[in-house]
This record gives C-alpha cells, sequence and structure tokens, in this order.
C-alpha cells in the first residue's frame, strides 16, 4: 500500500510521477473523485491540496487535454510534515501551479486532526 510507505518512511520526500501509482495512492487516500471527471476540449492542470495525512503534506496535481497521452496524467508530491510546514507546503504548491489558486479543485483545510489513512 502507498499509504503504508508514507507512513513507515515519514522523514523522506515522495514525487509520484507514474500515473499508475498516483491513482492508487489518491484511492487510497479517498481523493480521486476530487478531481473532476470530464476530460476538458483543452489543455488543464487541476489539483488537490490535501492537509489530512499524519505524515505528510499532498499535493496531487493532473494534467488533461493534451493532444500527446503522455503529457497527461496524475503526478503526486508528499512533503514530510517534519521538514516542510504548512506555509513551507504552500509555497510549494503555489510555486508549483504558478500561484494561480483557480487551478485548485479542493482543499482539505489544514490543522483538523489526522485521519489516520
Amino acid at each position: 500500500m502507498m499509504t503504508e510507505k508514507l507512513k513507515n518512511a515519514p522523514n523522506e520526500q515522495f514525487d509520484i510521477a507514474d500515473d499508475t501509482e498516483a491513482k492508487v495512492l489518491l484511492l487510497e487516500l479517498g481523493i480521486l473523485d476530487r478531481f473532476k471527471n470530464k476530460v476538458p476540449p483543452h489543455e488543464t492542470t487541476q489539483a488537490v491540496v490535501y492537509g489530512e495525512h499524519p505524515t505528510h503534506h499532498i499535493l496531487a496535481v493532473l494534467y488533461s487535454g493534451h493532444s500527446n497521452p503522455a503529457d497527461n496524467g496524475f503526478v503526486v508530491f508528499c512533503l514530510p510534515r517534519t521538514r516542510f510546514s504548512p506555509h513551507q507546503f504552500h509555497l510549494f504548491a503555489d510555486k508549483f501551479l504558478g500561484a494561480a489558486p483557480d487551478n485548485i479543485v479542493d482543499v482539505q483545510p489544514f490543522g483538523n486532526s489526522p485521519t489516520g489513512n
């Protein structure tokens, strides 16, 4: 399980570019359905910021609508809470997304109690 991998390495950063592996993690976290299902007729980027994981801050990004299928799919960044504060993580997410909050389709607020996922 991908969530076990995160739990067992709480100080490690994970950048998951493999679409299948990313989907598995998003399914385990229960957040895959937060992305809009309809494929747009144009290039788009969707992102979900997930703050409920007990060991990592998670930014999940979906690229879709590109004519080259290799340019579509999920990328997930898992930054360890031991090394990144919520503020640092949000700076990372803003920089990665080009500080365009309209790309963010769902945000799970930080500061809530962990769900244990």
